[in-house]
């Protein structure tokens, strides 16, 4: 039976342009064992390569799948708790970024 093992992070970036300006991207990344562990090593990543001056705060929920192939049956069991968390950086939105911030239903969906 072979076994295959992917994490989906499911969450934010806040980021800082060149003129000053804050902004954000709600993400949700497909991964590795060996990406996740990049991810936990540098969070602060441009995931989506905005081309930001910083990457001020990260915020991300780590959800498991596994996933197990034999002949002609593949068995996914998808955890629905999320087994950890990322957290990096500070987060800086005021009042009225939040509520914009909370109204945004956008995600980048990212293979890493």
């Amino acid at each position: 039976m072979k076994k295959q093992v992917k994490y989906n992070l499911v969450g934010y970036m806040i980021v800082t342009n060149w003129y000053g300006y804050r902004g954000w991207k709600k993400l949700d990344i497909t991964t590795d064992q060996k990406g996740l562990e990049e991810i936990e090593k540098n969070p602060l990543q441009d995931y989506i390569q905005f081309g930001v001056r910083s990457v001020d705060c990260v915020y991300f929920d780590v959800y498991k799948t596994e996933i197990y192939e034999k002949d002609d049956r593949v068995i996914t069991i998808e955890y629905k708790e999320p087994i950890k968390t990322i957290e990096a950086g500070t987060y800086s939105l005021t009042k009225d970024e939040e509520e914009y911030f909370e109204q945004d239903y956008d995600y980048a969906i990212i293979t890493y």
